[in-house]
């Protein structure tokens, strides 16, 4: 399994790897701004191999260039896996592309909208 959350969609990314924590082999975390210390200890401590991601100054989407290496590093382990996705439209549209474009099936991405958010 391997988690990728973005923004608010972090929250439901973090629960759904605390509820499978045996079965998760890489974990995301993209933010537009810094975290409170206390998130990323949080964070740091429930997942493995775990990647936080905080954008630069006015860019966004720093989180898809991060996955994107590691997608070319290790594709076999991203091709075999189930992803399991919560974040902006865009973030998710982003993340969608690229792993259905190194050969991923889609049904192997689940994602849940936090467009309301």
């Amino acid at each position: 399994m391997i988690l990728i959350g973005g923004g608010t969609g972090s929250a439901p990314i973090l629960m759904a790897g605390r509820r499978w924590k045996g079965q998760v082999s890489r974990a995301y975390f993209g933010f537009s701004d810094e975290i409170a210390p206390d998130l990323k200890q949080e964070i740091n401590l429930d997942l493995p191999s775990v990647r936080i991601v905080i954008d630069p100054p006015n860019r966004v989407g720093e989180i898809i260039s991060v996955l994107s290496d590691d997608v070319s590093k290790e594709p076999e382990l991203f091709l075999r896996g189930r992803i399991f996705l919560c974040g902006p439209t865009v973030m998710m549209d982003s993340v969608i592309r690229l792993l259905t474009r190194v050969g991923m099936p889609r049904r192997q991405i689940f994602m849940a909208r936090e467009d309301i958010m």
